[in-house]
């Protein structure tokens, strides 16, 4: 299964979503993307399995999912695609974040950062976007100190890692005999 499709296939369940509760349906998607790691992908996606077993299971575990959600997933499972719900779930969301303009910021930092911290940093965010940041902070011991900010395509590195890593080469072998001369 290529791109394509996936892209298709997240197009068609969001022009349904859009139709009906689409934030209910976003979560609900999520959450199915949790439930199908480990033991419950390998169930779904086995050949092993017979279709009617995995339908059984879906009959249990999806009585509270929205009908489109239910149909999907049931979909997935008769087309032996289910492997591939990750990817189409990828692709979903960007449809939605887009519709919904959300902005998915992700912001790294040496120790984990208190709520108010990434409150002050999304109402800066906010200021300079016409979307609604999504804040996730990723610790990362590896930055020392200071934070690095990607939003979409743009990263902002303030952190320690990387001014170091500007002095670094700021005293090259040509500016060291330089610094040296200074003092």
């Amino acid at each position: 299964m290529n791109d394509l499709l996936f892209g298709r296939y997240a197009e068609a369940l969001f022009a349904i979503a859009k139709k009906q509760d689409i934030d209910e349906i976003y979560q609900q998607l999520e959450c199915l993307l949790d439930v199908l790691q480990g033991d419950a992908l390998r169930f779904f996606s086995s050949f092993s399995a017979a279709k009617s077993e995995k339908l059984e299971v879906l009959d249990k575990i999806g009585k509270d999912f929205e009908p489109c959600v239910f149909a999907f997933f049931k979909f997935l499972i008769e087309k032996n695609n289910i492997c591939f719900f990750e990817r189409i779930w990828l692709r979903f969301k960007v449809i939605y974040y887009d519709f919904k303009k959300i902005e998915e910021v992700r912001v790294f930092s040496a120790v984990p950062l208190s709520a108010t911290q990434l409150q002050v940093l999304n109402e800066i965010l906010q200021k300079d976007s016409k979307k609604t940041p999504e804040m996730k902070n990723v610790v990362d011991e590896s930055l020392v100190g200071g934070i690095v900010v990607k939003c979409g395509e743009k990263v902002v590195d303030l952190s320690f890692r990387r001014r170091l890593a500007d002095l670094r080469l700021l005293c090259g072998s040509d500016n060291l005999e330089l610094m040296k001369d200074a003092t």
